[in-house]
């Protein structure tokens, strides 16, 4: 699988293909996303959906679309998309995880469970550390732009030395709405 996605990003770069926006994000499976970190270190970005929620859909037609997301998502991150209702086993720091049929009136993969700590709210984003580590999740539907600035703050590695709230007041325009905080640990 690694050597497949390999080939389809080194067929876009032989064939002057630009891997920036108009290609949209270059989405990769759990296991390829932990597969290439292996040799290239580079942070996760992990949405996790549903195929019954709405807000997943508005997300990934409208924020995820959008070229100056695209362009830094696809740069700066390796992309993950991951359908919490996965019936596949997922492994994650050296343990299996299982589809989870009584949890609820709909089942969800244990991984789910545990990388959003129980919270069952969707969409929700994810993000790893280059040691896959998780830096931070969050939940609920954001725009381009707010997209884009919590990104830059975890890409930029912001987070380590300076709170949500400062990075906003010294990277959001004056003109634009201030997003919601990302999560925990303002």
């Amino acid at each position: 699988m690694l050597l497949s996605t390999l080939l389809v990003l080194g067929t876009r770069q032989a064939s002057g293909q630009s891997a920036g926006a108009s290609d949209g994000i270059r989405w990769l499976s759990w296991q390829d996303a932990q597969q290439l970190q292996e040799t290239t270190h580079k942070k996760i970005i992990l949405e996790v959906y549903t195929d019954w929620c709405s807000w997943c859909k508005k997300l990934d037609t409208e924020s995820m679309q959008d070229p100056a997301v695209v362009q830094y998502i696809n740069k700066n991150f390796y992309p993950v998309r991951l359908n919490a209702q996965e019936r596949a086993d997922l492994e994650y720091q050296n343990k299996v995880y299982h589809y989870n049929s009584t949890a609820g009136m709909r089942g969800y993969n244990e991984l789910v469970t545990k990388l959003l700590q129980g919270n069952h709210s969707f969409p929700s984003i994810v993000f790893f550390d280059e040691n896959l580590e998780i830096i931070q999740s969050f939940s609920g539907f954001r725009t381009a732009a707010e997209l884009l600035l919590i990104a830059q703050y975890f890409g930029a590695n912001s987070y380590k030395n300076k709170p949500w709230s400062q990075y906003l007041k010294e990277n959001n325009p004056p003109a634009s709405p201030a997003p919601n905080a990302p999560g925990r640990n303002q």
